[in-house]
């Protein structure tokens, strides 16, 4: 049995009409990260602007069109394994509305400029976007999301690089926005992105994101033996990170293997 990048399935399948298949949910993402700390850039450090962005993605259509229907719209951090998973219990859901997305630029003070980009005090939104080259559904989904957020006004500009260049620059900071796949474990514990302190080499606070209160969330989780309590807990830190935009999910992933009939 081997995995399947969701790219390959329906190749696969004309090709290969004996292989059977199994598609399973996973604690796996896809998500954007911006570099939140203002020495390094400040187009970001507005949670407006970082909610803008996700409002400006119709993240329905890329589960359909970029993963091919096997991943699903992410409404918060918790993937569907997690015993926090409560897409229900989100304060803020970011459907797809541009209008909204322009709005909060407005608010941010970015005004379109003469070029359709938006300017700030001189400067337009624009910035590089690294990714990994050769990361299958990406070579579809980053033009996507460029187009995306150019219709509200904001430049993306892609930059493909080697995996282990990619972690070199964004364990360094020297990025602005990257885009990447990460996996959860099955506790609901997501501190290892989102606390204060696990910035690099610590953890994969590669954002610099800070919330007290998520850091004393998250404490108080790990020390809770009721599970109900917990999974509250949890549920409410995650609402600190998706109202914020610590991170842009886009969607939860399914895992796909083929197998030869003769496997059961």
């Amino acid at each position: 049995m081997a995995s399947i990048d969701s790219t390959q399935v329906d190749a696969l399948r004309e090709s290969n009409p004996e292989l059977q298949y199994e598609i399973v949910d996973t604690a796996g993402f896809t998500y954007y990260m911006v570099n939140q700390d203002p020495a390094d850039t400040e187009l970001f450090t507005d949670v407006r602007v970082r909610q803008a962005l996700h409002y400006a993605l119709d993240r329905d259509t890329y589960a359909e069109t970029i993963e091919n229907g096997y991943a699903i719209r992410a409404d918060g951090t918790q993937p569907v394994l997690s015993p926090a998973y409560a897409p229900d219990r989100m304060n803020t859901v970011y459907t797809y509305d541009p209008e909204q997305a322009a709005s909060l630029l407005e608010e941010a003070g970015w005004i379109v400029g003469g070029d359709g980009i938006r300017e700030k005090d001189g400067v337009r939104f624009s910035f590089e976007c690294l990714y990994p080259e050769g990361a299958g559904s990406l070579d579809q989904g980053i033009p996507f999301l460029q187009q995306h957020w150019r219709e509200v006004g904001v430049e993306m500009l892609p930059t493909a690089v080697p995996f282990p260049t990619l972690l070199e620059r964004i364990d360094t900071f020297q990025f602005e926005m990257a885009v990447l796949g990460f996996s959860w474990g099955f506790d609901g514990l997501q501190s290892v992105m989102f606390r204060c302190d696990m910035v690099p080499y610590n953890g994969f606070n590669n954002m610099k994101y800070c919330n007290e209160r998520y850091d004393e969330l998250d404490t108080a989780a790990r020390r809770e033996l009721d599970p109900g309590k917990r999974r509250d807990l949890m549920i409410e830190a995650a609402n600190i990170v998706n109202d914020e935009m610590a991170i842009g999910v886009l969607v939860f992933a399914n895992a796909i293997y083929g197998a030869s009939p003769r496997v059961h």
